[in-house]
């Protein structure tokens, strides 16, 4: 059997590189409290668009560094509450063409799409990160500390985008799903476990997990590309300062972010993924302590395929959940 890092059996028990901060779950919780206090303005703006029976909506909302964050919402076109998938692009994407949820809103679902600040989408990041480590996004922020760091401003955009959809009237808060793949993956896990009322995800080979494991493997050359050209430039040796580097990354390391999640979770990957390693995602799999599964892809690598897609659908269509109404 074609393995890329480690053998199956060995890949089911890693439990991650990458070191968890001791105050790991009180800065979250601490960030959690102040983002849902915070009051900060939103529009809905109704969008022509020839599709009958299905609304499609442009929703932007302000995050407490004065970035506008972009979103689409498409749902079928009728009263009464409506379960609600949270959709998530790749790094470096964007939401794609409108249509793109439509078969979500055919399956009686609300869709959201949200862009990512300052990637490929309508998003802006308008967060100080300081002056060192600004080519990459994982490391952006990082010379100013935890609170500075690029995808943590990210992933409470997640949680206010989640908690500005609750108070739409078609939202049934009981019946809220994430999906994505790589960055979109990560950010599906993220979504569960900063927002507890999620009931299901469907995980796609998920990126950003156990940066450190990465380093060790010498495959920082591709998307993690940043931490090699931050390690070359701010902490070149072994010592403190890149302990501390490590340190500070796990804040954004959804392998720590794991045994929050308490949605029921499909996950797959593939075992010659070079982008997102097995034994990276295994890391955060191996620490979920939800009901999950994980389908294993022997022969495929960092990609899609309409195998997963079918699955991941008939997932959160098909979750218990779905059929249970207020």
């Amino acid at each position: 059997m074609p393995v890329l890092d480690m053998p199956l059996e060995e890949l089911k028990k890693y439990r991650g590189t990458t070191p968890k901060p001791i105050d790991f779950d009180a800065f979250w919780d601490g960030e959690l409290e102040k983002i849902h206090r915070f009051d900060g303005k939103y529009e809905v703006i109704r969008q022509q668009y020839a599709a009958e029976g299905i609304i499609v909506e442009e929703l932007n909302f302000y995050a407490p560094d004065g970035s506008c964050i972009n979103a689409r919402i498409t749902r079928p076109d009728r009263k009464g509450k409506l379960p609600v998938v949270f959709n998530f692009h790749g790094k470096g994407g964007d939401i794609g063409p409108v249509c793109a949820t439509f078969y979500w809103n055919a399956l009686g679902f609300a869709a959201v799409s949200m862009n990512c600040r300052s990637q490929m989408g309508k998003s802006d990041d308008k967060g100080y990160r300081g002056l060192l480590g600004q080519t990459g996004l994982i490391v952006r922020g990082l010379s100013e500390g935890r609170e500075n760091l690029y995808y943590k401003d990210v992933f409470l955009d997640i949680v206010r985008l989640v908690d500005i959809v609750k108070s739409m009237p078609y939202c049934d808060e009981k019946r809220m799903y994430a999906r994505g793949g790589s960055q979109g993956g990560g950010l599906s896990l993220v979504c569960a476990a900063l927002c507890p009322q999620i009931r299901a995800i469907a995980v796609d080979y998920p990126f950003l997990s156990d940066y450190k494991r990465l380093y060790e493997m010498d495959l920082m050359a591709n998307a993690y590309y940043e931490l090699n050209d931050y390690l070359r430039n701010f902490c070149p040796c072994e010592g403190e300062e890149r302990e501390r580097m490590w340190n500070t990354l796990g804040y954004i390391d959804i392998q720590n972010f794991a045994p929050r999640v308490q949605a029921d979770t499909l996950w797959f990957t593939g075992l010659l993924d070079p982008v997102c390693p097995p034994s990276t995602q295994f890391a955060a799999y191996n620490k979920l302590t939800c009901r999950k599964e994980m389908v294993v892809y022997t022969n495929h690598g960092h990609e899609g395929q309409w195998r997963t897609d079918d699955k991941a659908v008939q997932f959160i269509a098909g979750h218990p959940s779905v059929r249970q109404t207020i």
